[in-house]
């Protein structure tokens, strides 16, 4: 009796994980973020009545609203990321029904292999956030890459590092004429040490420190 008890216990955990496995293999590829019509009708509503019809400008909530979210689920655990344009990589978890990106994490209230519903469990008044899966495979992000920017005449307006799509280390700019405009220092995106500018004769003008 007990070896039989102890046999359906084995076999519920496998089971469980093979669910699991296959809910990870289902987020494999590329996730594109759309709004419901609800959602649309709310956000027309929330639009400033002041603001001009056809005036060709949009309110930053508007914009917000309409600019695309999109994943890229690796299977190695990495996530490439375009949300408002900028591209950023980080490492993703699920476990039973709650999925961490990054630091982030998010419940799962609906995984098929089309749809995507999001929520976050620790804010009860989040908005749910629908993806659906695009046949669509975006550049992934480079672990490290170095950008560089040049004037016409040659000379360097800017250079820096992102790592894995975020800006770290010093990042410089200079002036046409070849003198250092300003010089900036990030960890994770996050400014770090002193930012200093100079004017086009060298002159420093600015410095702010950061904790």
């Amino acid at each position: 009796m007990k070896k039989e008890l102890l046999l359906l216990l084995i076999l519920a955990i496998s089971f469980k994980n093979i669910y699991a496995q296959l809910k990870v293999e289902q987020l494999h590829g590329t996730w594109e973020s759309y709004e419901t019509k609800k959602q649309q009708k709310e956000r027309e509503q929330l639009t400033p009545i002041t603001e001009p019809i056809n005036s060709g400008k949009k309110s930053k909530e508007t914009e917000k609203k309409e600019a695309d979210i999109i994943l890229q689920f690796g299977k190695k655990g990495n996530l490439d990321i375009i949300q408002f344009g900028d591209k950023s990589r980080v490492k993703f978890n699920l476990k039973d029904s709650i999925l961490t990106m990054s630091w982030r994490k998010y419940k799962i209230l609906k995984l098929t292999i089309s749809e995507l519903i999001l929520t976050d469990p620790e804010n009860l008044f989040s908005e749910n956030e629908f993806y659906r899966k695009i046949n669509k495979k975006i550049e992934p992000v480079k672990e490290i890459e170095i950008i560089e920017k040049k004037y016409k005449n040659g000379q360097l307006k800017l250079k820096g590092k992102l790592q894995n799509g975020i800006e770290s280390g010093i990042w410089t700019e200079w002036y046409e004429n070849g003198q250092k405009k300003s010089e900036r220092n990030f960890i994770n995106g996050i400014p770090i040490g002193v930012w200093k500018e100079w004017n086009k004769k060298g002159k420093l003008i600015k410095e702010k420190k950061w904790n």
